[in-house]
């Protein structure tokens, strides 16, 4: 069990990730972008990247270093 203040902190950490990709979803749904287009495909990138950023990031954190 991680301390009050580790857990605390990844909280925020997934709430701003949240954020983020809630912010990229409003942008792709205000521009109506086609599927096809190359706009997308950045938004689509950049928001996999912040995912798997997010994800590293709470795995290094959450997995004891020293054993």
């Amino acid at each position: 069990m991680a301390p009050w203040h580790v857990a605390a902190v990844r909280a925020l950490f997934f709430m701003a990730i949240c954020a983020a990709l809630t912010g990229l979803m409003e942008k792709y749904t205000m521009i109506k972008l086609v599927t096809h287009h190359r706009e997308s495909h950045l938004i689509n990138f950049t928001g996999l990247a912040i995912l798997l950023f997010g994800v590293f990031v709470d795995m290094s954190v959450g997995l004891p270093r020293y054993a």
